[in-house]
């Protein structure tokens, strides 16, 4: 630096030419210095540029790790959104989605499959296929969970025994016409009238997956009548013999209460003669299964003339329904595989023991995409009407309540039916709650009405007669009644008769001439066969599950007593 122009730490020089004589040495001492000073630039700029080397070789190293870091949050990213549909597509398919189920059982067809090859028995079956399923003859093919349904028991011998000796008609009818576009829909149902004509009528709405010749209706249908109570079984759209609707999906609160409503104005009114005359509103009541009990419910808090509904089951919240179907669906793929326990320690092991606790935590977060994508795949909004606001409105006249649910059931939870006690003694009068631990066969949803039959007879009784104005009990216990617990017998009773079959009933018995009424013994044989070798199997995988239970138990002690010791 020249003259004064120098900061701390730094050494003036002098200029080439003094202002009084000149100094060579000077200016070659000032010529090294520069020199040195060169020098000393030359080593900075090094030491720079390997500054600036190591600087990008660390930038790019950042970038790198920041690469793959963002690779790794975009493959968990698609990792989730790949499981979410994945799990959304396995509960729609429960809870949305159109299965072989909602037709299936409407003709005999799977039983004419089982004939002799050559006497003209069919290789696909569909609808129209085969001779119609009746109550009639329905119960001789008819599938019962576990505890009902064997060669010796008197609940489905006393069934066949009254369905045969009571008449049965196939009537249509239209939905009730909806107030936000729903589309109107021609219903098909059963009507099984009793020997009364002038008796009250009970609508019954099958569950999900289901229709209107599914065990489970089809039993507490006839519960009903052995009592005195005349039946309109629907089959609601989409399923059994009733027409599609637009969405073919699942309606839920969207539109099948519609189609309760419509078999409750029908039976109320019998506009076209096929039921012997109109009952009055004030004679016809609902009584729903699972998602039957849920459009029956929100039927109910539509319709303040129906003066009551029993509800076995139900379902109440939609999106809770989803949520559980989910975290089943989580339990089993978290779990490996569904089945007996591994009886070894391994990881398979520990996965199905821990699955069901992680699938609660993670169902929530599967359950909102699950339900956006259900309203998007209906194109309809399936909350459109429920339970909640059905039960707000204010009950007129004393309108009853029936509530029925298994304490260990599996698919609708207890906790459903409780939400509707507590809304409905605010606001209805409850003429029944029987919270029972139903179990039957290892079934335990929709099976209250087969693991004590007698009780849960003598309750529905009692719960219509009164809700119907009646004051006579008496029928609901009466000895004549057959002892659906007991040991089936040729002369066991049937209850309450009807009038002689009707014309359809006689059809049918030409129809099932010949071969096909062979081919319908062998396939029944053949029906009661599987039962007792699924029943063999069942107990079977309960012995080697206790077996398990009892080694685990032993093994836990030992090694408490080893710690201890």
């Amino acid at each position: 630096c020249g003259p004064g122009q120098c900061g701390a730490g730094s050494r003036a020089l002098k200029p080439f030419y003094d202002e009084d004589f000149e100094q060579p040495l000077r200016q070659r001492e000032l010529v090294a210095t520069m020199s040195d000073h060169q020098s000393l630039l030359d080593h900075i700029n090094n030491l720079a540029v390997e500054d600036s080397e190591e600087e990008n070789a660390r930038k790019r190293h950042v970038k790198a790790v920041c690469s793959m870091g963002g690779c790794v949050l975009v493959i968990v990213a698609l990792a989730a959104v790949g499981a979410q549909a994945y799990m959304a597509d396995r509960a729609l398919r429960q809870f949305l989605l159109p299965r072989a189920s909602w037709r299936e059982g409407v003709t005999g067809c799977e039983f004419i499959k089982r004939m002799p090859a050559g006497e003209g028995a069919p290789t696909t079956c569909g609808l129209g296929l085969g001779y119609l399923r009746t109550p009639e003859n329905i119960s001789a093919g008819m599938r019962l969970p576990g505890c009902r349904g064997g060669p010796d028991d008197n609940f489905v011998a006393s069934m066949r025994r009254f369905n045969r000796a009571n008449p049965w008609k196939l009537v249509t009818f239209p939905s009730r016409p909806g107030d936000a576009g729903q589309e109107r829909v021609n219903i098909t149902a059963w009507w099984l009238p009793v020997a009364d004509s002038n008796a009250p009528r009970v609508v019954v709405v099958h569950g999900a997956n289901q229709n209107f010749n599914h065990w489970a209706v089809q039993t507490l249908a006839y519960l009903l009548r052995s009592v005195g109570f005349a039946v309109l079984l629907p089959s609601l759209r989409d399923h059994g013999l009733s027409d599609d609707s637009p969405t073919g999906t699942a309606g839920w609160g969207w539109d099948y209460y519609l189609d309760v409503l419509g078999a409750w104005d029908y039976a109320a009114a019998d506009p076209d003669g096929q039921l012997g005359g109109g009952a009055g509103n004030a004679s016809v009541g609902l009584l729903g299964v699972s998602l039957g009990a849920y459009a029956s419910l929100v039927a109910f808090g539509t319709e303040p003339q129906i003066p009551a509904a029993w509800l076995d089951s139900a379902v109440v919240d939609l999106r809770a329904e989803l949520a559980l179907q989910i975290q089943g669906d989580l339990s089993e793929v978290l779990g490996l595989t569904s089945g007996p326990l591994p009886q070894d320690h391994g990881f398979r092991h520990e996965a199905r023991v821990l699955a069901p606790a992680f699938a609660r935590l993670l169902a929530p977060a599967f359950a909102w995409p699950a339900w956006l994508w259900a309203e998007h795949r209906s194109g309809v909004q399936l909350d459109f009407k429920t339970p909640e606001q059905a039960l707000r409105q204010p009950s007129e006249g004393g309108r009853s309540i029936g509530i029925v649910h298994g304490l260990n059931d599996d698919q609708v939870p207890r906790s459903e039916s409780d939400k509707v006690l507590l809304m409905a003694q605010a606001s209805h009068e409850v003429g029944e709650d029987y919270f029972a631990p139903s179990e039957c066969g290892g079934a335990t949803h929709e099976v209250t009405h087969l693991w004590k039959p007698n009780d849960y007879r003598r309750r529905l009784c009692e719960f219509w007669t009164d809700a119907f104005g009646g004051a006579d009990f008496s029928k609901c216990d009466d000895p004549a009644l057959p002892d659906l617990e007991g040991v089936a017998s040729e002369d066991a009773g049937t209850g309450t008769q009807g009038p002689a079959p009707a014309a359809g009933a006689a059809d049918l018995d030409s129809d099932l001439a010949g071969a096909r009424a062979a081919g319908v013994a062998e396939a029944q044989d053949e029906v009661e066969d599987e039962a007792e070798e699924e029943a063999e199997v069942e107990d079977e995988a309960k012995s080697k599950a206790e077996d398990h239970a009892e080694a685990k138990a032993k093994a836990e002690a030992k090694a408490e007593a080893k710690a201890k010791a």
